[in-house]
């Protein structure tokens, strides 16, 4: 007698053939079931992006791009890219990356991350106008994994107002007409609207004319209409005439106040008034604030 064996849907089957008559005994035996325990080996890839929820325009700001291996493989070759809105200007931060800033794209390679390890870049930009800035990072591996992260960044603009005032760099006879031009700079990145100027005098001299904007004089004061709005990089310039009756120091005091800015600003001048070819007059006393004279 001879055995055969055959396996049948994963049982082993003994079969029995006898010589003669074929006589078949199917005996069915448990194939022991055997499982794989050993684990899957493959890289995993998280990626985090964290950048500023609010800023300014003109203003710098830095985003942390995070990428980490959660897996038990090593990740190699993953490439980055980066999607900037034409409102932010690329400043650097990481090293040999490249980039195309017409179509604000930045793009890196991290050769190898090994697995439970993690990587950090640094990228710095300016933020150019207001609005809701999006950022977006997508992360590629060799293997073909790809991940993605976004952040949006509300980037606001202000009024900056810079005030300077101009005199006479010598001494200016008495009756003698005095010019001074008041320079107000918008150096913000918003319209500053609504700009009130006035110019007040010390005792001893008084305004006679104004220029660049409607205004009225009064003893001791010249009060101008408010300028309608002044544009960022925008300087606007006006001009008071003066002329003083008694020598000696006069002092100049111009105010700008706009109410989307705060606190007015306050700037003073100096200007000496002498009598005829005497420019050695005594000092006359001032007194403030000018508006009780």
């Amino acid at each position: 007698m001879r055995k055969v064996f055959t396996a049948i849907a994963g049982l082993l089957v003994a079969l029995d053939s006898a010589i003669g008559p074929s006589i078949l005994v199917a005996q069915a035996i448990d194939q022991t079931t055997v499982t794989d325990s050993t684990p899957r080996r493959k890289p995993g890839l998280e990626i985090a992006l964290k950048g500023p929820d609010s800023q300014y325009a003109g203003a710098k700001g830095q985003y942390i791009i995070s990428v980490h291996n959660t897996g038990n493989l090593r990740s190699q070759n993953i490439h980055f890219l980066v999607n900037l809105p034409s409102e932010m200007d690329y400043l650097g931060g990481i090293r040999g990356a490249q980039v195309d800033a017409k179509e604000g794209k930045v793009q890196w390679v991290l050769t190898n991350l090994g697995p439970k390890t993690g990587e950090h870049f640094y990228l710095n930009c300016r933020f150019k106008t207001k609005g809701a800035l999006p950022v977006e990072v997508r992360a590629t591996s060799e293997d073909g994994q790809l991940t993605l992260a976004r952040t949006t960044t509300e980037v606001r603009t202000i009024a900056k107002l810079s005030i300077q005032v101009h005199d006479s760099i010598t001494p200016i006879m008495v009756g003698e007409t005095a010019t001074y031009k008041i320079r107000i700079h918008n150096c913000g990145t918003e319209a500053a609207e609504r700009v009130a100027v006035v110019g007040y005098f010390s005792r001893g001299i008084e305004p006679t004319g104004a220029e660049g904007a409607i205004n009225r004089l009064k003893e001791g004061e010249v009060l101008f209409e408010p300028v309608p709005s002044i544009a960022p990089g925008e300087t606007k310039t006006l001009i008071i005439h003066a002329q003083a009756d008694v020598p000696g120091y006069h002092v100049f005091r111009a105010e700008v106040d706009c109410p989307a800015i705060g606190p007015r600003s306050v700037v003073e001048k100096s200007t000496f008034f002498f009598q005829g070819n005497d420019r050695n007059d005594t000092v006359i006393e001032m007194t403030y604030p000018f508006f009780e004279r």
